[in-house]
């Protein structure tokens, strides 16, 4: 409670809505991680360096239903975040997972463009 009164004395600060934290965060697994995965497969020519082994079945399968399967599950997970907004902001530190799991699937985007450049050159 105190770090958030501390945060509004500031007023160049604004703190991100719950709709913008589900949108950023499905762009980011939903498209970031699905498009990175596929490339980084594509470019590297294998699927060994994919840790989910469902993912990388899918990937050694057709690229296609690996991306339908990943956004998909993205989707579903940005609407049930969106139906259960008064149950998830009643959480204390809602706004911390959300960042966290943010910055989670920004770093896994991050490696995922790391392998496709260094096996570009």
């Amino acid at each position: 409670m105190a770090a958030r009164t501390r945060l509004r004395s500031f007023p160049h600060i604004r703190l991100p809505e719950y709709a913008e934290l589900v949108v950023f965060l499905g762009f980011v697994w939903g498209v970031g991680d699905t498009v990175t995965t596929v490339l980084a497969a594509h470019v590297t020519g294998s699927v060994a360096g994919e840790l989910n082994p469902l993912v990388r079945t899918l990937l050694e399968a057709d690229p296609a239903v690996a991306i339908l399967l990943k956004g998909g599950v993205a989707v579903v997970a940005c609407v049930v975040l969106v139906a259960a907004r008064e149950q998830v902001t009643d959480v204390p530190g809602w706004r911390v997972w959300f960042l966290g799991m943010i910055a989670v699937g920004t770093l896994i985007v991050a490696q995922n463009l790391s392998v496709v450049f260094v096996a570009s050159y």
